[in-house]
């Protein structure tokens, strides 16, 4: 009898036990701040390949917290760690940390903590000279530079927000998902664009209205369309810097401009061999478009 009695005890004791870890477990996630989508998911420690086609690299993860890495197909899901490859339909979320993803066709994405991004479409062929990439986000900030490399001439490159779909043709830009100004009575969040290089189009997804934008400008997007452009350079500045500043690889991509193309030509010239095969001949150099952003 005392036995059973000391047994039940004792299981109570080991529910109860279970329970308060399950309920710990549980509270930590929530803690964590894990997004509603990902916390049904198994979360794995380890790298899982993907059948999509590989696009980029993890280049630099920086901070406290960690990249969740999703293949969207499966919904399976990892921590990524520097040097793990990223996929066509990948979404990626940045908890407490940012990163930098550098992409077989040159671009460089970096996310700021708190962002959700997913990989649609990253596609490049040196012999048509063209490049193209699409993406999607839902939270956060981020900063994208779709450089013009030497053979590229047709860069093409879509963010999707919520609010806009923000096109550019090789050029270097940042976009937040916000909560609206105080004073704005539209109680839902907005699309903000700064652009830092070259131009960018928004394009309402509400009214489909489209507004060029140039360097140091910054335009909203929210469910009434899109709002006035403001040029800022300090505060473009201070966006690039905020989610950038120890981030940059230390190497550039080479010709991403026509000085640097003519630079390259130069010394190309003075190297001995036939004359007439070096860069610039048959087409093949940027040439079509500055990437310069002035205003006009």
């Amino acid at each position: 009898m005392k036995k059973t009695i000391h047994f039940n005890i004792f299981a109570v004791f080991v529910g109860a036990l279970l329970y308060t870890v399950f309920f710990y477990a549980h509270a930590v996630t929530k803690a964590a701040g894990l997004p509603p989508e990902l916390q049904d998911l198994q979360i794995r420690n380890e790298f899982i390949s993907s059948q999509s086609k590989k696009v980029g690299l993890v280049r630099l993860i920086k901070g406290d917290g960690k990249l969740i890495v999703v293949h969207r197909p499966g919904k399976e899901a990892y921590y990524g760690r520097e040097g793990n490859a990223v996929y066509e339909k990948d979404a990626l979320y940045t908890l407490d940390c940012r990163c930098r993803i550098e992409f077989e066709d040159k671009n460089v994405l970096f996310m700021a903590p708190e962002t959700h991004l997913d990989i649609e479409k990253v596609s490049s062929s040196f012999f048509a000279g063209k490049k193209e990439s699409f993406f999607g986000m839902t939270r956060g900030k981020a900063v994208i530079y779709a450089l013009r490399l030497f053979g590229y001439r047709d860069i093409k490159l879509r963010l999707k927000t919520p609010h806009a779909m923000v096109g550019i043709r090789g050029t270097k830009f940042g976009a937040e998902i916000d909560k609206p100004n105080p004073r704005n009575t539209v109680g839902d969040l907005l699309t903000r664009t700064y652009v830092f290089e070259g131009t960018v189009d928004m394009t309402s997804l509400i009214d489909g209205k489209t507004q060029p934008l140039r360097e140091n400008e910054i335009l909203e997007a929210d469910k009434r369309g899109l709002g006035t452009v403001q040029f800022d350079p300090v505060r473009t500045r201070a966006f690039l810097e905020s989610i950038v500043e120890g981030m940059e690889p230390q190497e550039q991509p080479q010709l991403t401009d026509e000085s640097e193309l003519d630079r390259f030509k130069s010394r190309w010239q003075d190297m001995p061999g036939p004359r007439g095969m070096g860069p610039g001949h048959g087409g093949m150099g940027p040439g079509h478009g500055g990437m310069g952003g002035h205003r006009h």
